[in-house]
């Protein structure tokens, strides 16, 4: 078969390309219509949630814990304002006072 392209006599040639042929095993998948339907995407974005929570939840239990040591510092200072004898004690607004000075720093 030939054609006439621009003046030019061309010749078109047919090839035939065999179709692909599926296995009995193989299946077709259908499209997903339900928009509620969990997607890839909403799985990354529920990962990344996931994480962003976990690395907060690590990080809220590393302040409790510098809390703690703080918290258990001061109640050692206390115990150590007691013992000490009376003369030498300060006054509790006084050592509230110098921990929060030093805070400060």
């Amino acid at each position: 078969m030939s054609k006439v392209f621009n003046g030019v006599r061309t010749r078109v040639l047919r090839i035939l390309v065999p179709l692909q042929r599926r296995s009995p095993d193989e299946r077709t998948v259908d499209d997903i219509d339900d928009p509620n339907a969990y997607s890839i995407e909403d799985a990354k974005l529920k990962a990344e949630h996931d994480k962003m929570i976990r690395d907060a939840e690590a990080k809220k239990l590393a302040e409790r814990r510098r809390i703690e040591k703080l918290r258990r510092s001061f109640l050692d200072l206390l115990r150590q304002n007691d013992e000490l004898p009376e003369n030498f004690r300060l006054e509790r607004e006084v050592g509230l006072l110098w921990v929060r000075w030093q805070g400060h720093r």
